[in-house]
C-alpha cells in the first residue's frame, strides 16, 4: 500500500491551507495515520451488504472516516472560538482582491472544502483560505471586509426590528443611523444601511423619503 506523504508547510507568512492545518493543529496520532489512510480509503464506499461482516477495507474506510471527522470537527471548533484565525479570498475576484479576515462566527454556517482549501455558505464563496494562529499581529480585521458586510446585513435587519419596537417614531431616521453606527462600528454604512432600512420590519411612520443622517 502506497503512503500520503505530509503536506509540505505553505508560505508562513500568510499561513497554511485547510488540510496543513489539520496536520499542524490536529492530534498529531491521528493526523499521521489518517494521512497514511487517506489516498487509499478516502473514496466512499460502491457497495457494502447489509448483514456481511465488514472486509478489511471497509475497516480501513471507517477508520479513515472516523479520523477525518475527528480532525476537521476540532478544527472547526478551533476557528469558531478564536483559538485559529483565517483569511481568505471573496469569489467572484475583483480586478484588485485583497485578502479578508473570517469572522470567528462564519464557520459554523460554512459547507468547508478542507482539500481545496475553500468554502460556502451564507451566500458567499471563499477560496484560498489560510489558517494561522490567532496571536499573529498580521490578523487583524480589515476595514470594509465583505465578510464584515455579510454579518452586518444580517445583523442589523432584527436590530432595526428592535429599537423601532422600543423608540417608534420617537426617533426618526438619522436617530436609527446614528445609533446603529454606535452600535455596529466602522463597518457600517450609510448607503448599506438605508438598503437594510427598507427591507426591516417596521412602521409605515417610519419609511419617510428625504431623511439623512446627522453629521
Amino acid at each position: 500500500m502506497s503512503s500520503m506523504r505530509l503536506p509540505c508547510p505553505s508560505e508562513p507568512s500568510k499561513g497554511v491551507s485547510l488540510f496543513e492545518a489539520l496536520v499542524k493543529w490536529g492530534d498529531p496520532d491521528a493526523a499521521r495515520e489518517m494521512v497514511e489512510l487517506k489516498e487509499e480509503y478516502e473514496l466512499p464506499l460502491l457497495m457494502v451488504i447489509p448483514g456481511d461482516p465488514p472486509t478489511p477495507y471497509q475497516l480501513k474506510h471507517r477508520r479513515y472516516i472516523e479520523l477525518w471527522e475527528a480532525l476537521t470537527t476540532e478544527l472547526i471548533r478551533k476557528l469558531s472560538i478564536g483559538e485559529l484565525t483565517g483569511t481568505c479570498f471573496v469569489s467572484p475576484l475583483s480586478v484588485n482582491p485583497q485578502r479578508q479576515q473570517i469572522s470567528s462566527e462564519l464557520w459554523e454556517l460554512l459547507k468547508v472544502d478542507f482539500d481545496k482549501s475553500g468554502a460556502e455558505g451564507s451566500g458567499i464563496k471563499l477560496i484560498d483560505i489560510r489558517i494561522r494562529e490567532a496571536d499573529s499581529a498580521s490578523e487583524q480585521p480589515q476595514e470594509s471586509s465583505h465578510l464584515d458586510k455579510a454579518r452586518l446585513r444580517r445583523a442589523l435587519g432584527p436590530w432595526l426590528t428592535e429599537q423601532a419596537q422600543r423608540y417608534g417614531s420617537d426617533w426618526v431616521k438619522n436617530d436609527y443611523f446614528d445609533a446603529a453606527k454606535e452600535h455596529f462600528g466602522r463597518h457600517l454604512t450609510w448607503h448599506l444601511f438605508k438598503e437594510i432600512w427598507w427591507s426591516a420590519d417596521l412602521p409605515e411612520n417610519l419609511r419617510e423619503p428625504g431623511l439623512r443622517p446627522s453629521k
